[in-house]
């Protein structure tokens, strides 16, 4: 999985990335992290099921297993931050779409103030081109 790294001008560092185990369906996160270490993995939208879409499927060119991970951003924009990852929604027919993930995208303050999700900080954007504000 690729995670995306952005840093405000002050120096603050969040590492957006997509989640996922044994006990997480594919889930958007983030951590604050510096030089030394990074900080703890903080949820912002848990996945909903598992991923299902043609790029597992050999009869669409997959070998079996499907690809993930690899869509990640982060923005400063003064003292905050703009990221996105792929999660699993729950809301998407995999059968119709031939896939179900999606993009989170969302703003982050700084370790003080914490997840920033009222209003329009936060949005999700499905694949399939759906929108739905939270």
């Amino acid at each position: 999985m690729y995670p995306a790294i952005g840093v405000t001008a002050d120096g603050k560092a969040i590492m957006a990335f997509s989640l996922s185990g044994p006990r997480y369906f594919p889930s958007a996160a983030f951590a604050h992290v510096n030089l030394l270490q990074g900080g703890s993995v903080h949820v912002v939208a848990a996945g909903a099921a598992p991923q299902d879409d043609l790029s597992g499927y050999p009869q669409f060119g997959g070998n079996g297993v499907a690809r993930w991970g690899d869509y990640s951003a982060a923005v400063a924009d003064g003292s905050s931050e703009w990221l996105a990852a792929e999660y699993i929604p729950g809301n998407i027919d995999s059968t119709a779409f031939l896939t179900n993930w999606g993009t989170f995208v969302y703003r982050v303050g700084s370790e003080d103030e914490g997840i920033r999700t009222e209003g329009r900080n936060r949005l999700v954007v499905t694949f399939v081109g759906l929108e739905h504000r939270v």
